[in-house]
C-alpha cells in the first residue's frame, strides 16, 4: 500500500481500517485539505477593502473632531465601528474597529473634552473607509502614530502574512494526517 492510498482511506473510510475514533482523523485531514485549498482565496478578499492609493498619491483628509464607538445590530450579532465626527458635520467610518486603544483610553479619560486632530485618507482610491494616518490630541499628545498605522496598513494589504498563519494550521493539520495514514499503511502492511 502506497502513503497516497493510505490518504485515500483516511479521508473516504472503511472506519475499520482508519481505527478508532476515525471520525475525528478524518476531520483533520479534511480541515488539512480546506485550510490548503481556501487560505490563498481567504486571504486576497481580506486584503481588498485596503486597496487603492495611499499617501502622497491619496488625498489626506486634516480635520479635528471626535472618534465614536458604537456597535450596529443585525440581528442576534454586534458589529462594533468606530465613526470620525469631523467639525465640519461629516462622519467618516473607519475601516477597523480594532487597535484604537489609545483613542478609547483617551475618550473615557476626558469624557467632556475628547476632540482630537486626525489626519487620513479613503481606502479604495476614495471609495472605501477612513484610515487615519495619525491621530493627536488638541496639545499635540499622540494618540496614533503614522509608522504603527502604515504598518498596520501595510499589513493589511499584503496577504503573505495572512496566508502564512493558515498555511502554519494548514501544514500542522497536514502532519497529524500524515502520522494517521502512516499507521493505516502500517497497520494495512501487517495484515
Amino acid at each position: 500500500m502506497t502513503l497516497f492510498k493510505a490518504f485515500l482511506i483516511l479521508l473516504r473510510g472503511p472506519a475499520e481500517m482508519i481505527g478508532p475514533e476515525y471520525k475525528w482523523k478524518q476531520s483533520i485531514l479534511t480541515g488539512a485539505i480546506i485550510f490548503t485549498l481556501i487560505s490563498p482565496p481567504l486571504a486576497f478578499v481580506h486584503s481588498l477593502p485596503y486597496q487603492g492609493a495611499i499617501p502622497p498619491e491619496a488625498h489626506i483628509l486634516k480635520e479635528d473632531g471626535v472618534f465614536v464607538f458604537g456597535s450596529d445590530r443585525h440581528g442576534l450579532k454586534n458589529y462594533p465601528f468606530i465613526d470620525f465626527k469631523a467639525e465640519n458635520g461629516r462622519t467618516y467610518r473607519l475601516q477597523d474597529y480594532l487597535g484604537y486603544n489609545s483613542i478609547w483610553e483617551f475618550n473615557k479619560a476626558n469624557p467632556n473634552h475628547q476632540k482630537v486632530y486626525a489626519e487620513g485618507f479613503f481606502l479604495r482610491d476614495g471609495l472605501g473607509r477612513f484610515w487615519p494616518t495619525q491621530v493627536t490630541t488638541i496639545d499635540g499628545k499622540v494618540l496614533l502614530d503614522k509608522d504603527s498605522q502604515n504598518a498596520a496598513l501595510m499589513g493589511a494589504r499584503y496577504p503573505l502574512g495572512t496566508i502564512f498563519y493558515m498555511y502554519l494550521i494548514a501544514g500542522f493539520l497536514w502532519i497529524l494526517s500524515a502520522f494517521n495514514a502512516i499507521k493505516i499503511k502500517k497497520k494495512a502492511l501487517q495484515d
